[in-house]
């Protein structure tokens, strides 16, 4: 099914991703980096998840544009705590091409006031939805709506297949696959899409944070292949930066927890006690300056003989 994905992907002008409720790492990174290869493709595109993103996903490239609306199709007004039975009809005027609303209350009714005035945005205008690791609509959270499932076509990426409620006209699947992140690296590359420096570093990300850095079992050579893709691309290594942030603040919580004493019994703390001073060598204070005699070293003399010119005589052993 990759190529249908690519084919209805490519006839896309508008494109919704979707995140299930708290959503792995590497499920964020393959979202992000796909639609910003739209994105720099001319398309349209968003990436909406239920709920919020943690510090986790703070080194990703574009996390801060993930929302948590399904579109904005349809503008809503509405008047918060505003009794609706004081309106009488509600028409509009267009005025040298601006457009104005105009809200008509009854006689005797207080019109709302402007601090009641509250809008929205509703609709998915999206051509394509693209799940991305939603397996059923339980895991959508706040966005488990109707109108999501009404209009555009629906497609899915995972490891897996979905389940028979998000009824998926195509899918961008592969159960050898370690990561989604190696399955868009792989769709990106194949199909020449964009494919920069921010969308690779995103992918290694993904990889290296599924597999642990390379270290699990289930990497594959596949994972490596993508791995290799993405550096060739100017991918820069986030997990071994994040793991070591991770490490550090680990080694210096255990760092304090051994300096902590614990109580015994009775809630006296125990006294810190200095090392054994038996048999040591006693510690001169600073404030008592110790004399200390000086020791003259005189110049050994040589022997006289060592003074007087050498003279060779020689023997005739008969």
């Amino acid at each position: 099914m990759d190529e249908e994905f690519g084919s209805v992907l490519s006839a896309a002008q508008s494109v919704l991703l979707i995140l299930p409720q708290n959503p792995h790492l590497d499920w964020v990174a393959s979202a992000l980096s796909l639609s910003s290869s739209l994105t720099k493709s001319g398309k349209s595109t968003t990436v909406a998840c239920p709920t919020p993103m943690t510090v986790e996903f703070s080194r990703l490239v574009d996390v801060d544009k993930i929302t948590d609306r399904l579109g904005d199709k349809n503008l809503i007004i509405r008047f918060s705590d505003y009794d609706a039975s004081g309106i009488d009809t509600v028409t509009y005027n267009v005025e040298n091409n601006q457009f104005e609303l105009v809200v008509v209350t009854k006689n005797g009714a207080i019109p709302p006031a402007v601090k009641q005035l509250q809008t929205s945005y509703s609709g998915v205008s999206a051509d394509i939805l693209i799940f991305v690791g939603v397996k059923d609509r339980n895991q959508l959270g706040k966005l488990n709506r109707d109108e999501l499932f009404v209009g555009p076509k629906m497609t899915y990426i995972g490891t897996s297949q979905p389940q028979a409620d998000i009824p998926v006209i195509a899918a961008l699947t592969n159960t050898a696959a370690t990561s989604f992140s190696e399955l868009v690296a792989t769709f990106l590359e194949g199909r020449s899409l964009p494919f920069d420096q921010d969308i690779a570093s995103n992918l290694l990300y993904g990889i290296e944070a599924t597999t642990e850095g390379f270290s699990t079992n289930n990497t594959s050579a596949g994972s490596f292949e993508a791995a290799a893709i993405c550096l060739r691309r100017g991918a820069l290594r986030h997990y071994q930066q994040a793991k070591s942030t991770r490490s550090g603040a680990s080694q210096w919580r255990h760092q304090r927890d051994d300096t902590q004493f614990v109580q015994r019994e009775g809630g006296h703390q125990p006294q810190k006690t200095g090392p054994s001073t038996l048999g040591a060598t006693p510690i001169i204070s600073p404030s008592q300056p110790q004399s200390i005699p000086a020791t003259t070293i005189r110049p050994q003399q040589p022997s006289p003989d060592w003074l007087e010119p050498k003279i060779y005589t020689g023997r005739t052993v008969v």
